[in-house]
């Protein structure tokens, strides 16, 4: 996580932080890989190229500023898609049990990152857990409307196999 605000002994944003510390801004039509990695060669191009990483448990991924999440908007529209590979490979494979939580948080720090809530549902986070993938394609893909969190990212809270995974996440309003 970078140091930036909220980590003992982290500067507030501007006093000496650098771009790269601080969350990418996804505004709409943008993407980010919250885990993966897309090789210099393939830098934009397509997804065939990105390579799977294989974080451990309970590890959360990088972290991602919404552009428009604010009281004043509308909640802006994004979509997660998940898929798992053999490792190094780009061969489909299967994670077994598992569970990715897609959490927000108004302040980048570690403590503030939650699960949102979200009372139209009857559990009231059921949208923002991935458990489950097409047993073909071994994909997910969720649409969510935060509900207002400047910054959203991933956690792995289980996995069955140890397989390479790439977590993408797009803001298309």
């Amino acid at each position: 996580m970078p140091p930036y605000p909220g980590t003992a002994g982290s500067q507030q944003q501007g006093a000496g932080i650098q771009p790269s510390q601080v969350p990418t801004c996804v505004d709409p039509g943008d993407s980010i890989y919250l885990w993966g990695t897309v090789p210099a060669a393939n830098a934009g191009g397509s997804d065939a190229g990105v390579k799977g990483e294989q974080p451990a448990v309970g590890t959360a991924s990088i972290a991602a500023y919404i552009a428009g999440a604010n009281a004043m908007a509308s909640p802006p529209a994004i979509s997660i898609e998940v898929s798992f590979f053999a490792t190094g490979t780009l061969n489909p494979s299967a994670p077994g049990s598992f569970e990715i939580d897609i959490q927000e948080a108004d302040t980048d720090a570690d403590a503030f990152y939650a699960v949102p809530t979200v009372a139209e549902n009857p559990d009231g986070t059921t949208a923002y857990k991935i458990t489950s993938v097409s047993a073909t394609t071994q994909k997910a893909r969720v649409d969510l409307s935060p509900q207002g969190g400047k910054f959203i990212r991933a956690l792995l809270v289980s996995r069955g196999n140890a397989v390479d995974m790439v977590v993408k996440l797009t803001q298309s309003s």
